[in-house]
C-alpha cells in the first residue's frame, strides 16, 4: 500500500491540488485513461478535496485491511485523466 499525506500546516495552500494534478499528468502521459485512489470513508475533508479534484466514488465495495491491531476500511474514488 502507498499513501501520500499533506501535513495539516499545508492544507488549503494548493500543495495537494498540485500533487493531484501532477499525478494525473504523469499517468495520462503514461497512457492511462483513468486513475483511482482509496480514502477512509469517515474522512470528510479528503472526500471533499478529491471530489473537487474530479474524483467520484464508484460504488465498489469497501476494502478492509489491518493497521496495527485495528481493521480499517477504504472506499475507492476514480477520475478520468482528460485534464
Amino acid at each position: 500500500m502507498r499513501a501520500i499525506y499533506v501535513t495539516s500546516e499545508a492544507w488549503s495552500s494548493g500543495v495537494g491540488r498540485a500533487l493531484v494534478l501532477q499525478a494525473k499528468i504523469l499517468l495520462q502521459a503514461s497512457g492511462f485513461k483513468t486513475c483511482s485512489l482509496w480514502v477512509f470513508p469517515q474522512n470528510d475533508r479528503a472526500i471533499k478535496f478529491y471530489t473537487a479534484a474530479g474524483f467520484v466514488h464508484d460504488g465498489v465495495a469497501a476494502k478492509s485491511f489491518t493497521l496495527g491491531s485495528q481493521t480499517r476500511q477504504e472506499i475507492r474514488f476514480i477520475s478520468p485523466l482528460s485534464i
